[in-house]
């Protein structure tokens, strides 16, 4: 609150800087936990992200 962000304040680079996301991901990418729960095995998890990727690749792609 005690910097404004807006376009009128700043350069363009640096607006670009500040408003750009700490983490990019692809919208519906699996993000594996950085920490596992300890009643789920590594194995476990990995076999669902195999799943949900399978299942990914068997659906039509959107038509518009």
């Amino acid at each position: 609150m005690s910097i404004p962000i807006g376009k009128e304040w700043n350069t363009g680079d640096s607006y670009k800087r500040l408003i750009q996301p700490e983490l990019l991901a692809k919208a519906g990418s699996i993000i594996k936990p950085l920490k596992y729960k300890q009643d789920i095995s590594l194995s476990t998890i990995e076999k669902l992200v195999e799943h949900r990727e399978k299942k990914k690749a068997m659906r039509s792609s959107a038509k518009f």
